[in-house]
């Protein structure tokens, strides 16, 4: 009979999920930071926003008394807010950085802009291949940026209907660079 669970095994997300629900159910008497808790969680990252402060403030107090009854400890608070980030310095779990990382997207917390693409990875060659690879290197997990990404993917339908082949290379056609370019340029966005 197992007495510890080896993080790393494929059931460890789910049970981590499962404890983290019933320790949260269980425990959580503040109705809002419950909802909020259980719905903005991913693994061990909890992402929530609110238009007011004083909600933010109750939150970070309540969750992370919540959560160190089960000795979870939340860390590592970033926010736009300077109240709720000042109470997170006071007990010693702020980030210090104004650029993070929010489930995979860039996020500066100083001037409040989310940022998508910064990595794009063109190798510089005009060919279907290239174009997908590209195409396919943009992390939008929650689909803020489909309207662009979606022009990548129009742009490699038309290579397909011109006929040509993957490792084709289509730089003596001006129109077919340009726009390449262009959509390539329009990757690289902050909101």
């Amino acid at each position: 009979r197992y007495t510890s669970l080896v993080f790393g095994s494929v059931a460890s997300p789910f049970l981590l999920a499962a404890v983290l629900e019933k320790h949260i159910l269980d425990n959580c008497a503040n109705n809002m930071v419950k909802r909020a808790l259980l719905n903005n969680t991913y693994v061990d990252n909890i992402a929530f926003s609110n238009n007011f402060e004083t909600n933010m403030c109750i939150f970070l107090t309540e969750s992370t008394k919540v959560m160190e009854s089960g000795s979870f400890q939340l860390r590592q608070w970033s926010s736009n807010c300077n109240k709720l980030m000042k109470l997170a310095k006071e007990r010693g779990i702020n980030d210090e950085n104004t650029i993070v990382k929010v489930l995979g997207i860039t996020w500066d917390t100083f001037t409040d802009r989310i940022s998508f693409g910064t990595n794009i990875k063109w190798e510089g060659k005009f060919c279907k291949r290239s174009v997908l690879a590209a195409s396919n290197s943009l992390f939008d997990p929650l689909g803020y940026i489909c309207p662009i990404s979606m022009q990548n993917k129009l742009f490699l339908q038309k290579l397909w209907m011109l006929g040509l082949e993957w490792e084709t290379e289509f730089n003596l056609d001006h129109t077919l660079t340009t726009e390449w370019r262009n959509l390539l340029a329009d990757c690289n966005i902050a909101v």
